[in-house]
């Protein structure tokens, strides 16, 4: 089994990881890839061409509300967990995946300064408590 482990992810912890390995092991999957709720819902995902705006997603003919939305997560980078034969092959998932759903303020990725802030606050409301 390989953990991959982003450096830009420095808030999971050990035992998340811990879980992912856990949950790989004992549902048989290929791989477990952490997760979380998107900040917004693939349905209200835009692209702009041409002066036009269209959706970035197929969205169903009938307005739905927003609440009854099917679950849409988002992977969040924070860990991969798989195993080694499909790191041999060249990939990092396989055929199974599971999703180890983990809280947004554990999936924090830093590619900007506002994202590294965001990070430095949730590491000092942690130590408060």
């Amino acid at each position: 089994i390989v953990a991959l482990l982003q450096p830009t992810s420095p808030l999971r912890s050990s035992a998340r990881i811990d879980e992912a390995v856990r949950l790989l092991r004992r549902r048989g999957a290929d791989t477990v890839v952490g997760v979380c709720p998107p900040a917004v819902h693939p349905w209200k995902c835009v692209r702009f061409s041409g002066g036009r705006m269209s959706y970035a997603v197929p969205r169903p003919k009938l307005p739905v509300a927003r609440q009854r939305y099917p679950e849409a997560l988002a992977i969040n980078g924070a860990l991969y967990v798989t195993r080694a034969e499909n790191i041999l092959a060249g990939r990092v998932y396989g055929p199974r995946v599971l999703p180890l759903v983990m809280e947004p303020w554990e999936s924090v990725d830093i590619d900007e300064p506002a994202d590294l802030a965001l990070a430095d606050h949730y590491l000092k409301e942690s130590r408060r408590r």
